[in-house]
């Protein structure tokens, strides 16, 4: 599978309004110091290097990441629905698991 040079740039769009929605103060701040600093080498990066595995392909990274945060978000919601405890966990540290679960 391949992804267009114009779904990689939305999809970096898309990450980056998750970081900013998503966080705040002192942790947005390095977040978005950490995607700065490795922003081209995360936009074109597959999600790994084996052909056979999931998003091995440039930009693969980035739309693996963003599935991610959607499943969990979508797990986290049925969760609550089904009456789970989850007063401990935030919406915010769902996203930044399923951010960087991977790294």
């Amino acid at each position: 599978m391949r992804i267009s040079a114009e779904q990689i740039k939305d999809n970096w769009t898309d990450l980056v309004e998750v970081i900013n929605s998503s966080f705040s103060g002192e942790r947005l701040k390095k977040i978005e110091a950490l995607h700065d600093h490795f922003k081209d080498r995360m936009m074109l990066a597959p999600a790994s290097g084996r052909a056979w595995y999931h998003n091995a392909f440039p930009g693969g990274y980035v739309a693996h990441v963003l599935n991610i945060i959607q499943w969990s978000l979508n797990y986290y919601e049925l969760f609550k629905k089904q009456g789970m405890y989850l007063d401990d966990i935030t919406e915010e540290s769902v996203i930044f698991a399923a951010m960087f679960h991977d790294l």
